[in-house]
């Protein structure tokens, strides 16, 4: 059997820890716990950090939308923005080999999400961007 739960936060840092909260209080009473819970706290992390970051060029207040569907196999999370055009899938992929001194900054959280997640799809729908990352119970 499936739940859905949806948490709406605005394009703000200071959302994360109650962002956090609720999607704990979602997987935790659904038995979710080790590598499942990493990866979706990490493909928070990193996606959501980079639309509230770069996604807007106005200082307005937008809405980001949080899905989580949960069931006996896994965990399906969405994440739905207005802000410009961006497909992580499409991003350089990060240099994960070179001396941290030489490295170029960024795109090693996407790297870790599309590696460790059992499925990463982008769409862009409506002007807005839809990433949906899947993990499987077993991760």
């Amino acid at each position: 059997m499936a739940d859905q739960t949806k948490i709406v936060i605005r394009n703000d840092l200071g959302e994360f820890p109650e962002l956090t909260r609720k999607v704990h209080g979602v997987l935790e009473p659904r038995g979710f716990s080790g590598k499942p819970v990493y990866v979706v706290d990490l493909a928070l992390e990193e996606m959501v950090t980079n639309i509230i970051k770069y996604g807007y060029d106005d200082q307005d207040e937008h809405q980001i939308e949080i899905i989580l569907n949960t069931s006996d196999a896994g965990v399906e999370l969405k994440i739905i923005d207005d802000g410009h055009f961006f497909n992580p899938l499409e991003t350089e992929t990060a240099d994960t080999v070179s001396d941290l001194d030489s490295r170029a900054v960024g795109g090693v959280g996407i790297h870790l999400t599309c590696t460790m997640a059992d499925e990463v799809d982008y769409r862009r729908r409506h002007h807005k961007n839809i990433l949906t990352v899947k993990v499987s119970r077993k991760s």
